[in-house]
């Protein structure tokens, strides 16, 4: 098990336990190796990591790439469980506090619950 893990809002809970969300994306480079098995929580409301965060599974790498924020497309739409483009992009510059030109890790994975 790695020593990286994942940690997202309270808010995408339900869309990471029924599989809607089947990736996310990183701020800035990462070399994950693929096949590599990472912890997934989920923050309380309003804490972006804390003690109180819950384990709700692992989560094995199946695709890894680097990229700007403009280069999203619908496929990473689908994977991360936006609606469109426009959706994902601004969403990522929310919680990443980016832009378009930063570079950014898109992550596939399949999740197991625990």
């Amino acid at each position: 098990m790695a020593l990286v893990c994942l940690h997202y809002s309270k808010y995408f809970e339900d869309k990471l336990l029924s599989g809607k969300i089947k990736g996310t994306i990183l701020k800035e480079k990462w070399d994950i190796p693929f096949n590599e098995d990472l912890f997934l929580y989920i923050a309380p409301e309003n804490v972006e990591t804390s003690k109180e965060d819950k384990k709700v599974g692992t989560v094995k790498i199946t695709n890894l790439k680097q990229m700007s924020v403009a280069d999203l497309s619908d496929n990473e739409v689908k994977i991360c469980g936006y609606e469109n483009e426009k959706e994902l992009k601004e969403g990522v510059k929310y919680w990443h506090k980016c832009s378009d030109s930063d570079i950014i890790t898109f992550i596939e994975f399949e999740f197991k619950s625990i």
